[in-house]
Formats: structure tokens, sequence, C-alpha cells
């Protein structure tokens, strides 16, 4: 019986560790599988961090529209509109006049499911007024991901949903939400400081990736404090000093008020 049993457990062995070239023992099956799941995940992973990063782009460069028509509509003393359609993808930004202030802008990488027909900033202080009224919302998709903007009427501000929940804005804007009229002349110039330097760069564009990565837990806790909204004031004085310092520098703060 012990020879027996011997036996039959080298039998068992030799299943799983046989050296046979034509077949696959249960442990190469193991590790093959294995390998499998991993890329698999890995590929899936990578998708997925596309699709996060398109997302954001499409999203950033919509918001940096939007402050740029309200900047014009305040320095203009005219109203701009932004007219969203849908079912393109696309929206365009006009003058009083009706006449295109850019080319209209195709979002190629991501869909507009949700957003007001038109956007009307108005002078003086750039506050939003929305058709349909109560449609403050933008809601930008791509694949599994979405991104949901809030729009804010009575301050012209815009607040978003990241992937992963949680509502935030830019530090600047967060600390300048509780006094907009206060706070225009400074978002204009780190605006034009970023557009005019750090975006010309890889090292500024990657600066404003980390900020972008960084900054949005930092301005909702500001934004809901208004001691730290007046700390944040404070700190930003130097480098919003700094900013027009350099902008002044190079002749780029000369058309500053209607950026």
């Amino acid at each position: 019986m012990r020879y027996k049993k011997r036996d039959s457990q080298d039998t068992f062995l030799n299943y799983f560790f046989s050296d046979s070239k034509n077949s696959f023992t249960l442990v190469e099956t193991i590790v093959v599988l294995a390998i499998i799941a991993v890329v698999s995940t890995m590929t899936i992973v990578s998708f997925t961090l596309v699709d996060s990063r398109r997302i954001k782009s499409e999203m950033f460069r919509m918001l940096s529209d939007f402050s740029w028509t309200r900047e014009m509509a305040i320095s203009k003393h005219q109203d701009y509109t932004i007219s969203f359609d849908t079912s393109n993808d696309t929206y365009d930004i006009r003058d009083a006049s009706g006449n295109l202030a850019k080319p209209t802008v195709r979002l190629d990488l991501v869909d507009i499911t949700t957003a007001p027909n038109t956007i009307t900033f108005e002078p003086p202080f750039g506050r939003m007024s929305l058709n349909p009224n109560n449609a403050d919302i933008i809601t930008l998709v791509k694949g599994s991901k979405t991104i949901d903007i809030q729009l804010f009427k009575e301050t012209g501000y815009t607040r978003f949903d990241l992937p992963g929940g949680g509502a935030y804005c830019f530090i600047a804007t967060a600390a300048y939400s509780g006094e907009p009229d206060r706070g225009a002349r400074e978002l204009r110039i780190l605006r034009r400081f970023r557009d005019s330097y750090l975006l010309k760069s890889s090292l500024g564009r990657k600066l404003v990736e980390v900020y972008y990565t960084v900054s949005p837990s930092l301005a909702d806790y500001i934004s809901k404090r208004p001691w730290a909204r007046k700390i944040t004031m404070i700190l930003l004085k130097p480098v919003v000093w700094s900013c027009e310092r350099i902008l002044e520098s190079t002749h780029e703060a000369q058309d500053l008020q209607s950026y």
C-alpha cells in the first residue's frame, strides 16, 4: 500500500510538472492566464487614463473660452454670447452684433450631452444669462468618464465635477469667489501669464498640468471658508505682482483689458 501511494504521488507530480513539449502543464496554463489577465488589466487602465486626460483637456479648453468671453464682455462693455450645438459637439462665441469673436469650436475628443442653448455674459460684472434660464449644467462625456460643469449666473463663474466625484474650481477663482469684482484684474493677469508664458514651454505646460491636478481639492476647501479665501488672496498678491511685472517687461500687459 505504501508503494502504491508513492506511485500515485509521483503520477500526480508528473502530471503537473511534465516536460512534454506537446502540451501545457497546469502550472504553465495558470501562468499564461495570469499574464493575459495582467495585460488585459493594463490595457483597460490605459484606455481609462486616456479618456480621463482627453475629457479634462477639452474641459479646460472650454473653461478657458468661458473666461475669455466673460472678460471680453466686461472690457468691451457689450454682451458676448456662447451658443451650443450639442448634436455636433460645437459652440461659437459672438459679440452683441452677432459677429463671430472666435472660430467655431468643435470638441472632437468628447461629447457634449447637456448644455444650455446659449450663455450670454453681460457687462459690467460679467454675469451670465442662460437660455433656458434653469439650464445651468454642461455635461461632457468620453467613454466611461463624465464631467459636469456648473454655471453660476450671479458671478459668471463655473465649478466642475472631475471623474470620481467632487465639485472643484481653480484656486484663484475660489479665493475671489466672495468678491468677484475685486478679483477680475488679478484673474486676467494670471490667465495672461499662463497663456503667454507657461503654455508655450514643455516645462510650463507640465507645471500647469500639475496645478490642475493638485488645485481642485484645495480650491473646493478654500471656496467654502471665508477665512481661507482671505488668506489665499493675501498669498496671491506677490504672485500676481510678479506675473504682472514679467508681463510689463515684455509689453504683454498692454492689452490686458481686452484679454
